[in-house]
């Protein structure tokens, strides 16, 4: 079913965006590679983090204020 799929993909987000990588530009290059494959398992497009059947709900996302990690946004 294709809501487990879109479950397991903000576990696999969620979880690989807390991770301590060596260079922290490379967590977008990688999520742009699942999102590749993903996108041929649901028929979906894919826009900046985005699913388009999903993409009222993608956007309404918040912080767990429990979670011990700390995301920022890339320097440009």
């Amino acid at each position: 079913m294709l809501i487990e799929h879109y479950a397991a993909w903000d576990v696999i987000v969620r979880d690989y965006m807390v991770q301590k990588l060596t260079k922290g530009e490379d967590k977008l290059i990688a999520i742009q590679a699942l999102a590749q494959a993903m996108r041929e398992t649901v028929d979906d497009r894919y826009f900046a983090g985005l699913w388009e059947s999903r993409i009222t709900a993608d956007q309404l996302w918040a912080v767990d204020a429990t979670a011990n990690a700390r995301f920022s946004r890339p320097a440009v």
